[in-house]
């Protein structure tokens, strides 16, 4: 349960982006008013703003987080390899038409933001990850020590018979 948690938190962050920035460019296009008119009105224009940006932030984001927490290098080449593919395919597909041209710059900064972001996020969480490792340690040896001295038992390795024999062996 507390993995399909976190995986809904993760990917509530490049939903949340794709969202913002789709809302910024509808504010910063609405200083044209033919982009406007063009598709039907502010909203019409936002919802075609976010099915631009909202699959290639998802997929540019998962690129930078996994190239973030993995422990291999090939995750590194994995994101320069989606970022190019990525690119190729907008400039292709959107540069035969010179009006949407525009498309093609937009989708490549999508790109590189949510790698970044994805980048950034990914080594956030690692680190996390890091710090609790050395936490849950602690409160181990903590349990342990607690444990050791309600059965009486010696509670560090200078108290043990074991070391005891073995430091009464070593020549003087």
């Amino acid at each position: 349960m507390r993995s399909e948690i976190s995986t809904l938190y993760v990917m509530m962050r490049p939903i949340a982006f794709a969202v913002l920035f789709s809302g910024l460019l509808v504010f910063f296009s609405s200083f044209e008013s033919k982009k406007e008119v063009e598709y039907g009105g502010k909203r019409n224009l936002f919802f075609h703003y976010l099915s631009l940006v909202l699959p290639i932030s998802i997929a540019a984001f998962f690129c930078g987080f996994i190239a973030a927490t993995s422990r291999i290098g090939v995750a590194g080449q994995l994101v320069t390899g989606v970022l190019g593919v990525t690119s190729a395919a907008l400039v292709y597909f959107y540069s035969s038409n010179a009006h949407k041209t525009s498309i093609a710059g937009l989708g490549t900064v999508v790109i590189a933001i949510a790698v970044l972001y994805g980048s950034f996020y990914g080594t956030e969480v690692r680190d996390g990850y890091r710090l609790q490792r050395l936490v849950d340690a602690a409160v181990q040896e903590k349990k342990i020590r607690t444990f050791r001295e309600n059965l009486d038992l010696p509670t560090s390795a200078l108290e043990t018979e074991i070391f005891k024999v073995i430091h009464s062996l070593e020549p003087k």
